[in-house]
């Protein structure tokens, strides 16, 4: 039993590191939120500095846990940082247009819309970063 769930993880290694990572993430980005609403922080604040030091984490992780790409430069390793960043900034682009398009001009439930907008930039964020950022 052990080794087919073994064999299962490795035949999807990437694909579960990402979603193991995104569920970190996502957990990094609401306590530092929380955290700096705590202190009192403005929310456009706080949601910004989690914004960025969930950045810095899952660029982190991806690189090392799930794309593997530590060998490289610092050249390299700064180049692929600026590119995940750009990356996270098309795709946080992209989910406000999709909010704003579903919620304000379709009238969707904002649960609903927030819930599909983060369907498709996960899928965006994967892919992006598979193509672009952590290139072997």
């Amino acid at each position: 039993m052990l080794k087919k769930l073994w064999a299962l993880y490795k035949e999807y290694e990437e694909i579960i590191n990402y979603v193991i990572t995104g569920a970190f993430g996502t957990v990094v980005n609401v306590g530092t939120f929380t955290l700096a609403r705590a202190l009192n922080f403005d929310i456009t604040i706080s949601n910004v500095a989690a914004w960025v030091i969930t950045i810095i984490f899952v660029y982190i992780s991806s690189k090392f846990f799930v794309f593997k790409t530590a060998n490289k430069t610092k050249r390299e390793s700064t180049k692929e940082f600026i590119t995940f960043v750009l990356a996270r900034l098309a795709t946080l682009g992209i989910e406000i247009l999709l909010l704003n398009l579903t919620i304000e001009a379709m009238h969707m439930n904002e649960l609903v819309a927030k819930t599909a907008a983060q369907v498709v930039v996960i899928i965006l964020n994967y892919i992006l970063s598979k193509l672009f950022v952590f290139t072997k």
